[in-house]
C-alpha cells in the first residue's frame, strides 16, 4: 500500500501522521505531538519504506501537528518542511502560548522551545510537487478548525490529506471559531479536488463519506448550541454549556473525546463561542500575543 497512516494513542490526541513512498522520496503529512511518538513514525517510515524522507508537510498550526518536526529535522537534515504562508504566520503567533499549556502537561514529550522545527518552504496559494510520476497538489485553505489550513492532494491517486478539517469518529476541537468557514470548506472539496480516498487528521482513513461525517458533526453542533443559546447572549451559561455538551455527547457516542488535563475539547470550544454565531461578530480570535 502506498499511503500508510500512523495514529498516536488516546494520549496523543490519535493524531495522525499520514506518509508516501513516490519512488523519490518518502512525503511525511504531521509529525505527531509527543516525541516519542514522532520516533515511532519515523521507525515504521524506515521499516516500510526506502526511509529517505523528502519532504515533511504540515496541515496547520496545532502541535499534535507540528512538534514532531524535531524528530525529523534530526534524522533528514536535509529534507524540506512545508507549510502555507498563512499557516506559518499562525505558527509563529500561537507556538509559544502554546507551548507552554503542552508543557505543564507533558514535560519532556515535547520539544524545548530552542527545539522547535520551523517551515522552510512557505507559499501563498498553491505549491505543486512532482515525484515519482505523482502530481501532489499542496493547497492553502483559511479558517476552520484553525485559524489556517494545508491541504494535500495527490491528483493520479485521487487521495486527499485534510488534516483536521476532516476527522473520523472524533469530537473536534471547535475552539478557533470559524463554523461556517469550517462547513462552507468541506462543500468545496468535492468540487475543487477528484477524491476517492480521503486520509482525515484524527481517526480511521476512508472514502468520500469522512466529509460528510465531519460536516454532519459541525452542522448539529450548531443547531444544538443555538438551542441553548440565550437571546442576545454571546457565550453559553454554565448551565447551558454542560446540556449542550451532554446533548453532543449523547447523539455520537462512539466518538472519541480528547482530554487536556482535567478538561475536554469539546467542553472547552463550549465556552468561548464561535464567530460564526452572529451575535460573536467581530470578537477577537486572540489576544495580540497569541493567547486564545
Amino acid at each position: 500500500m502506498r499511503y500508510q497512516s500512523w495514529a498516536a494513542p488516546d494520549t496523543g490526541l490519535r493524531v495522525n501522521s499520514h506518509f508516501f513512498e513516490t519512488g523519490e522520496g518518502v512525503v511525511v503529512v504531521d509529525t505527531q505531538l509527543h516525541l516519542p511518538f514522532a520516533e515511532e513514525v519515523l521507525q515504521r517510515i524506515r521499516a516500510t519504506t526506502s526511509g529517505d524522507v523528502r519532504y515533511v508537510i504540515n496541515t496547520h498550526a496545532h502541535p499534535d501537528h507540528w512538534y514532531g518536526n524535531t524528530v525529523f529535522r534530526a534524522a533528514f537534515p536535509r529534507a524540506g518542511f512545508i507549510t502555507a504562508r498563512s499557516v506559518a504566520e499562525d505558527l509563529r503567533l500561537t507556538a509559544l502560548p502554546r507551548r507552554e499549556r503542552w508543557e505543564r502537561l507533558y514535560g519532556d514529550r515535547i520539544p524545548r522551545e530552542d527545539e522547535l522545527v520551523w517551515p522552510t518552504v512557505v507559499f501563498t496559494g498553491r505549491l505543486t510537487l512532482r515525484l515519482g510520476g505523482l502530481t501532489i497538489h499542496v493547497d492553502e485553505w483559511g479558517p476552520a478548525e484553525a485559524n489556517a489550513h494545508t491541504v494535500v492532494h495527490i491528483e493520479e491517486d485521487r487521495v486527499l490529506l485534510t488534516g483536521d478539517v476532516v476527522d473520523s469518529k472524533k469530537h473536534p476541537w471547535v475552539g478557533e471559531r470559524h463554523i461556517d468557514d469550517w462547513i462552507a470548506m468541506i462543500e468545496a472539496f468535492p468540487a475543487r479536488y477528484s477524491v476517492d480516498r480521503v486520509l482525515p487528521g484524527h481517526g480511521q482513513p476512508g472514502r468520500t463519506e469522512l466529509l460528510e461525517e465531519s460536516k454532519d458533526w459541525l452542522v448539529n453542533y450548531r443547531r444544538v448550541v443555538e438551542r441553548h443559546l440565550d437571546p442576545g447572549a454571546t457565550d453559553l451559561t454554565e448551565a447551558g454549556a454542560q446540556r449542550a455538551f451532554e446533548e453532543i455527547v449523547g447523539k455520537y457516542p462512539d466518538y472519541f473525546l480528547p482530554r487536556w488535563g482535567e478538561s475536554t475539547n469539546l467542553a472547552i470550544g463550549l465556552r468561548k463561542l464561535d464567530v460564526s454565531f452572529t451575535i460573536n461578530r467581530g470578537r477577537p480570535i486572540r489576544t495580540p500575543d497569541g493567547k486564545m
